[in-house]
């Protein structure tokens, strides 16, 4: 014998009025996400910033359309020791400076990335020291790039440097950022 379940009239406003609701508000989150790729919105401000640590996106040559890196800028009194942009940028993304792992030091290490910090021109070992330094610690592996004050606006030279870094920690899984002190 086969039951036949009937709903009262009210039961299927109600229903029909649910089902409906879930629909507009996902329809409507769609529309926001599709919406948010296509328009200009400033760049972001880190959590706990203060205003003079943003974090900034440049855009790399044309050739290299849609090749952004983040650019994180901090304040720092003294720029000539790569231990103060390790420290602000630790106190920034509230992480420990100088983490002993096995055969070295993370430079800075958070609960989600382990991060070397380098100059431009030692890019080669600071990809290499985040790659071993994330396996040590089970975090992402990220390189940050001291990028000097004198450097920016960036060269055509520089931006290609960028470029073939970038690509480089692609192929490495390893994260890069650019950082800026603040003011420059």
């Amino acid at each position: 014998m086969q039951e036949h379940i009937q709903f009262r009239s009210t039961s299927k406003t109600a229903i029909y009025a649910v089902c409906s609701s879930v629909l507009v508000v996902l329809a409507l989150a769609g529309l926001k996400w599709l919406l948010r790729g296509e328009s200009e919105i400033d760049p972001p401000k880190i959590i706990g910033a203060t205003t003079a640590e943003t974090m900034d996106v440049l855009e790399l040559p044309a050739g290299h359309r849609g090749l952004l890196l983040p650019v994180v800028e901090l304040t720092i009194a003294d720029a000539s020791m790569e231990t103060n942009w390790s420290a602000a940028l630790a106190t920034l993304l509230h992480g420990q400076t100088e983490a002993p792992v096995e055969s070295g030091r993370v430079d800075v290490l958070t609960s989600l990335y382990a991060i070397e910090v380098d100059r431009l021109d030692k890019w080669h070992e600071g990809i290499g020291q985040a790659a071993h330094y994330g396996l040590l610690t089970k975090a992402m592996p990220v390189v940050a790039i001291m990028v000097p004050s004198d450097k920016w606006p960036l060269s055509e030279t520089t931006r290609a440097k960028l470029v073939l870094i970038d690509k480089t920690c692609m192929e490495q899984n390893v994260k890069l950022i650019l950082l800026r002190r603040a003011g420059q």
